[in-house]
């Protein structure tokens, strides 16, 4: 499949918007967090006016970008999933996940490392915390992010898995199993607390809490796979519509009235803004051309979404202990956070992406399609 210039376009920026919501929202927002996960001490100074646009009532970056991101992935996985077998898909998604994810998490801990020797304090990680990270499993092992952002990675990896389960039913575009698993996923949320009680031993209380958050933006992102049916031609422009706006409603009674209804509508609005962003560009998409900044940006956005984080935080803390200024600062380390990621897309992702297809390719003739001989 050639790329979709629009959501190719859309990943990129969906990657500054994330960036932006962490070096300007929550380096100022959470400094307990960020000391925690730079060994530093928490950060000392006034806040600067630029900060204030991570912090407007009911437009969060961070939320929106994530959506987005979310969005992208259910239009985009669709076609994947359609033209192979299940165990060379998941081979090939595989490949476009870990290998790249675990080389800039090192990276990534050795900057920190090197922030944890600045301020004189001892780096530690535990074993099985990083282990469970590095295999996005932590949330089922009971264990915390090392970096504040691969929890939507461990979803895209159980996204991966539903795909792979429901194959066939996507490859004939049937719309019935997006609605069962939305109601499916609306059902445990409703119900989560007599659940959790029924439940109410570890380790199954905490996988079942895991499991019930995470389908919620699985859920989510079953309306991309609604995004897909429409280009493929296989929905009318009205059953699109009214299909689109019954998942976008059970999705939204699933946030306020579930887990995370605390997040509502604060943040559950932001997936509302990313639904008719991604929208309006799939409407315009015959007018989207390529622009070098965008294109670029949605090249990095994987690599630079895993670094960006962690390096900026330790960065800046060091370079605002340092005398120079936030903005100086931000600049600094948002463009180191970007040439590594340039550096990690050329040496790491696209290499394994190439590897991941080539093994992928052994399973299946390219030609095969899923549930056809």
């Amino acid at each position: 499949m050639q790329k979709l210039i629009f959501a190719h376009q859309l990943r990129g920026l969906a990657a500054l918007l994330v960036v932006a919501s962490h070096l300007i929202g929550v380096y100022w927002g959470m400094r307990d967090v960020v000391a925690q996960v730079t060994f530093s001490p928490p950060l000392e100074a006034h806040i600067p006016p630029i900060v204030a646009v991570a912090f407007q009532p009911y437009y969060l970056l961070g939320p929106l970008g994530v959506s987005l991101f979310f969005l992208i992935s259910g239009f985009v996985i669709s076609f994947s999933i359609s033209k192979s077998r299940r165990l060379p898909f998941l081979l090939a998604r595989l490949f476009r996940i870990y290998p790249t994810y675990v080389i800039c998490s090192l990276a990534s801990l050795s900057i920190v490392a090197l922030s944890a020797l600045y301020w004189g304090q001892d780096f530690q990680m535990d074993w099985n915390k990083l282990i469970s990270n590095l295999l996005l499993i932590h949330n089922y092992a009971g264990y915390g992010s090392i970096d504040l952002v691969n929890w939507s990675l461990a979803i895209e990896i159980k996204f991966y898995l539903l795909m792979a389960l429901i194959a066939p039913l996507i490859v004939r575009q049937r719309v019935y199993p997006l609605f069962v698993i939305s109601l499916v996923t609306l059902a445990l949320h409703w119900f989560h607390t007599p659940l959790i009680h029924f439940f109410s031993h570890e380790p199954t209380n905490s996988w079942l809490r895991a499991f019930t958050t995470e389908m919620l933006y699985i859920s989510y992102m079953l309306i991309g796979v609604l995004f897909y049916y429409h280009y493929s031609a296989r929905l009318s422009h009205l059953a699109f519509a009214l299909y689109l706006l019954a998942l976008s409603g059970i999705n939204s009674i699933t946030w306020a009235y579930g887990m995370l209804e605390h997040q509502f509508p604060a943040v559950t609005i932001n997936y509302g803004y990313a639904i008719a962003i991604f929208l309006l560009a799939y409407t315009l998409r015959g007018y989207f051309r390529p622009q070098l900044l965008l294109d670029q940006l949605g090249n990095i956005s994987y690599p630079l979404y895993i670094v960006h984080s962690l390096v900026g935080y330790s960065l800046m803390r060091i370079l605002m202990d340092l005398q120079l200024s936030y903005e100086q600062s931000l600049v600094i380390a948002l463009t180191t956070a970007m040439v590594l990621a340039y550096t990690m897309h050329r040496l790491i992702e696209l290499p394994s992406n190439r590897l991941g297809k080539q093994l992928a390719a052994g399973f299946a003739p390219p030609t095969t399609v899923l549930g056809k001989s």
